[in-house]
């Protein structure tokens, strides 16, 4: 079988940093890229901390989820991006 679709799009992420800050933040530390045949390989990066309203390890993965959801509504803009003219952020 052969394919007659566009060719396929690879995406990595890699989580660099998630986790609670001494100052009572969630942090979550990420980048991405997407390679595409049609265009030059495209890198963005994430950084982003979330306030802790309390204690706890449920209180961090609460807000953590938070952050990975936000990591990935900023992957399917870039993603969107890509159908015109993609600029790394």
């Amino acid at each position: 079988f052969i394919s007659t679709g566009p060719p396929p799009m690879g995406i990595d992420v890699h989580i660099d940093q998630l986790h609670g800050s001494h100052d009572g933040d969630a942090v979550l530390v990420a980048h991405w890229s997407v390679s595409n045949p049609d265009q030059a390989l495209q890198v963005w990066r994430f950084s982003r901390r979330r306030p802790l309203p309390g204690d706890g390890y449920p209180t961090l993965v609460e807000q953590q989820k938070i952050l990975l959801q936000e990591l990935a509504q900023e992957i399917a803009r870039s993603l969107n991006s890509m159908d015109g003219a993609a600029v790394g952020q």
